[in-house]
C-alpha cells in the first residue's frame, strides 16, 4: 500500500533510527523493505540473513556495505485492475475463467469451497493485506500443476499485463490494498475501531522479516548440536570441566588452547604421579604375597601340631 501522504517519511526515520544502532544487516533491511514495501524474496533474505551472520563473525567474504537511508517519494500512479485469468495451479480454481473488476465495485458470491478465497490470495500475495494468512495453496486433486496467473491492469490509464508465476512481483501492483473479513476483525477487535496511518505496514513487514531471519538462524543453529557426550567424564571442578560446562558465545579460543597445552611443570607431575601410582601397585602386591607366605607358614605349623596330637592319641594306653 503506497503512502500519499509525508506521514511515511517520519515512519522511515523511525525505521532507520532503530536501524543504525543493529548495524549494516538491518541498515540493508530496511532499505530494501522500503522500497519495495513488501516482504522480501529469498534471494534477498539470505542476502541480510549472510550480512548478520558476518556481523557476528560467522560468515566472511561480503563486500562492506554502503546503505543509505532511503528516501520516500509519495506515488502518483493510479493502479485499476481489470482482469484476473487463467489461473492455474491454485486451490480447486476452475480454469479458463475471468475475473473481471469494475471501475466501482465487484461482488464476488457463491457457496462455500468455490473459489472465493483463492481469488483473494492470489491478490493478497501481489500488494498489501492486514490479513496474514497469506499463502497460496496449491490444487491438491490431480497431477500437480505450477501456479499462473494472468493479470490485466491499468497505471495511470495505460493497460499493462503481469503473468504471475507464484512468488514474483510486480512493482505497480504492490500498491494495491486487499481487504476481506479477516481484516474487518483486526480493524474492530474488541469492539475498538483500530486506524492505523498510512505507511504503518511496514512495521508488519519488518516485523514479519525479523521472524523469517529468527528462523534462518535457529536452521542454522540446528546444523550445529552442542550436546558434548564425553563432558560428562572430565573430572568435576577441574579448570577443563568449569570451562567446557560454561560454553557461551563469550568462550575464546585462547582460553580454550591455554587449558589444552600441558607445561613442562604439569607434565612432570603427571610423571611423577604415575610412577607413584605404579609402585602403589606394587607395594600392594608385595605386601599381599608376604601376607599370604605369613598365613601358609601359621597353617603348616598348626597342622604339624594336629598330626603330632594325633600320633600321640594314638600310641597312648589309654
Amino acid at each position: 500500500m503506497a503512502s500519499t501522504t509525508t506521514n511515511k517519511k517520519e515512519i522511515v526515520d523511525f525505521l532507520w533510527e532503530w536501524a543504525e544502532s543493529n548495524g549494516e544487516w538491518s541498515k540493508l533491511l530496511i532499505e530494501k523493505i522500503v522500497s519495495t514495501e513488501s516482504n522480501l524474496l529469498p534471494a534477498d533474505r539470505n542476502q541480510v540473513f549472510n550480512y548478520f551472520l558476518q556481523s557476528i563473525n560467522l560468515h566472511t567474504g561480503l563486500p562492506a556495505l554502503t546503505t543509505t537511508k532511503p528516501n520516500y517519494v509519495p506515488t502518483d500512479k493510479i493502479i485499476e485492475l481489470e482482469t484476473l485469468s487463467d489461473i492455474t495451479g491454485v486451490n480447486k480454481l476452475a480454469k479458463n475463467q475471468t475475473l473481471k473488476f469494475s471501475k466501482n465495485i465487484t461482488v464476488i458470491y457463491g457457496e462455500n469451497g468455490t473459489g472465493k478465497t483463492g481469488y483473494g490470495r492470489v491478490l493478497k500475495s501481489l500488494g498489501f493485506s492486514y490479513d496474514p494468512n497469506n499463502t497460496v495453496h496449491p490444487n491438491i486433486y490431480g497431477a500437480a500443476e505450477a501456479k499462473t496467473a494472468i493479470i490485466n491492469f491499468k497505471s495511470n490509464g495505460i493497460t499493462q499485463t503481469f503473468n504471475w508465476t507464484g512468488d514474483n512481483k510486480n512493482s505497480e501492483l504492490q500498491n494495491i490494498s486487499v481487504f476481506n473479513n479477516n481484516c474487518v476483525q483486526i480493524s474492530l477487535s474488541d469492539r475498538q475501531l483500530i486506524v492505523s496511518p498510512i505507511g504503518f505496514h511496514l512495521f508488519n513487514i519488518v516485523s514479519s522479516e525479523l521472524n523469517e531471519l529468527t528462523q534462518l538462524l535457529n536452521a542454522k543453529i540446528a546444523l550445529h548440536p552442542t550436546a558434548i557426550s564425553w563432558a560428562d567424564t572430565l573430572n568435576l571442578g577441574t579448570p577443563q570441566q568449569i570451562f567446557v560446562s560454561s560454553l557461551s558465545a563469550t568462550s575464546t579460543e585462547q582460553k580454550l588452547l591455554e587449558l589444552s597445552n600441558i607445561t613442562p611443570t604439569q607434565e612432570q607431575e603427571l610423571i611423577d604421579k604415575q610412577t607413584e601410582l605404579s609402585q602403589l601397585n606394587k607395594a600392594l602386591l608385595e605386601t599381599e604375597i608376604q601376607n599370604l607366605n605369613s598365613s601358609f607358614t601359621e597353617l603348616g605349623s598348626i597342622i604339624t601340631k594336629i598330626e603330632t596330637s594325633q600320633t600321640n592319641f594314638t600310641s597312648l594306653d589309654w
